[in-house]
């Protein structure tokens, strides 16, 4: 999203004691109009650093170190989530992963709603592997769709646009939902 985004990206490690740095995602006019809207939520403009309780990565957007990789790399047996995997590893041995939001990109999807609902499958599995999500998780993982589903028509309403995304944004919040409760399940 600017012409500065590798240098603020890899600067912090630089220094022996970061593992990774990732930055924020934003949607495209492409976009479907939930996603943009997860990637505003997720990705908050306060810089953060990563800790045993609060491992939010992403690798879409991300820079580790390699020697660090050499030595633990990407679990492959995972489905998803092997960004907060590796995080999970390096956090416990003292080392930092941050989140940049200056480093920022453009994040596009152009998935079917049987791919999204995939994608968000493989990311529930995951998540059970790795204990990011579990199954008493799942109620809240529900309200959480349902409270952003609804905030989403809300936003598109004050746009004047309810009538055109209303069924877009129905239907991503569902297949999310389904994807990410199936796969924890499964």
């Amino acid at each position: 999203t600017n012409d500065r985004w590798l240098e603020r990206l890899v600067a912090p490690l630089a220094e022996a004691n970061f593992a990774m740095v990732f930055g924020a995602q934003r949607g495209h006019a492409t976009s479907k109009f939930s996603e943009a809207r997860d990637f505003e939520r997720v990705f908050h403009s306060k810089r953060l650093v990563m800790d045993d309780d609060h491992v939010f990565v992403n690798n879409a957007n991300s820079a580790i170190r390699k020697d660090l990789w050499e030595q633990h790399r990407f679990d492959e047996g995972l489905p998803g989530l092997e960004d907060a995997e590796w995080a999970k590893y390096w956090i416990p041995r003292g080392l930092q992963v941050r989140y940049e939001p200056s480093a920022c990109v453009y994040h596009v999807h152009t998935e079917s709603w049987a791919q999204v609902r995939h994608r968000f499958h493989r990311e529930g599995i995951a998540g059970r592997w790795t204990a990011v999500r579990i199954i008493r998780h799942i109620p809240g993982e529900i309200l959480r769709e349902i409270c952003w589903g609804a905030m989403d028509c809300a936003l598109a309403f004050r746009q004047r646009k309810l009538a055109t995304l209303a069924g877009e944004i129905v239907r991503y919040r569902y297949n999310k939902t389904i994807g990410i409760v199936k796969g924890i399940l499964d």
